[in-house]
């Protein structure tokens, strides 16, 4: 099944970002590439979730790709991304809730029994706010808020996507970005506000969005990532249930060998 990644939209998406993409046929199918500058005027090529294909040897230095099986001579390198995740099947809401683990069900009922409001069309503007306050707490990176307004904007032309957020006393406490393709829902990217963390508004929000693209008809819920990096939030996913699924992750194949070493070098500069 093609992830959302491969989409002709997800490459919309990075057009309308500013980014140049191409299409490649491959076995039938046409693969997604993705154009990233390097400094001195260098670039290089990045398929997301998808295999190395020819019709990149363009003078870029490298292709970056996501296989789906293991590659025998390229580098693995750091996860663009996840290589491991959570397959949640979106069955009816009694099997759902037999799948999850006892603590996931509890804190749902406890934030069903707050003042708790679930919207389905959050601005973009008040979803950024939310993840701004979550990565101050957790110390993760953001993109630029024209990024995620790119993939809002964007794939609401297709009703691939939707922003979610939970209401609380006039406060949005925590918000969801959810994308739709091809029967599977895909969390992408959210936060919460700490300051509510005793309402379990996650809890109930996931919940909902479950049983909503239950009910629109999709197949199964990916929660888009587990890692030991954030225990917590590997653990809060897991609560749910559902079917643990790895992939090889990140590689590098070189396309101009002494250019790969040499950013290769650079970058260990970089990251010392």
């Amino acid at each position: 099944m093609e992830s959302f990644l491969q989409s002709a939209a997800w490459g919309e998406v990075q057009q309308a970002y500013g980014r140049e993409v191409k299409q490649v046929h491959y076995n039938q199918a046409t693969v997604l590439a993705i154009k990233y500058a390097l400094p001195l005027k260098q670039w290089y090529w990045f398929i997301p979730y998808g295999p190395l294909v020819d019709g990149l040897d363009d003078g870029a230095v490298f292709v970056r790709y996501e296989p789906d099986t293991v590659p025998q001579h390229d580098r693995r390198v750091a996860d663009v991304h996840p290589s491991k995740t959570l397959i949640t099947p979106l069955t009816l809401p009694e099997q759902m809730l037999s799948s999850m683990k006892q603590k996931c069900r509890y804190n749902i009922h406890i934030a069903e029994k707050k003042k708790l409001k679930i919207i389905d069309q959050l601005s973009a503007k008040v979803f950024f706010e939310v993840l701004v306050k979550t990565s101050a707490r957790q110390k993760i990176k953001l993109h630029p808020k024209r990024y995620y307004d790119t993939i809002i904007e964007t794939l609401k032309k297709y009703d691939m996507v939707k922003v979610y957020g939970v209401a609380y006393q006039q406060q949005i406490i925590a918000v969801a970005l959810v994308v739709y393709h091809q029967g599977v829902a895909t969390y992408v990217h959210g936060g919460s506000n700490h300051d509510y963390r005793s309402l379990m508004a996650p809890y109930l929000l996931h919940w909902q969005i479950m049983q909503d693209a239950r009910q629109a008809g999709l197949n199964s819920y990916d929660w888009f990532g587990l890692s030991d990096r954030w225990p917590g939030v590997t653990r809060f996913k897991l609560g749910f249930g559902g079917d643990e699924v790895t992939r090889p992750g990140t590689f590098e194949h070189a396309l101009r060998p002494l250019w790969y070493t040499g950013y290769r070098m650079m970058k260990t500069l970089w990251i010392s």
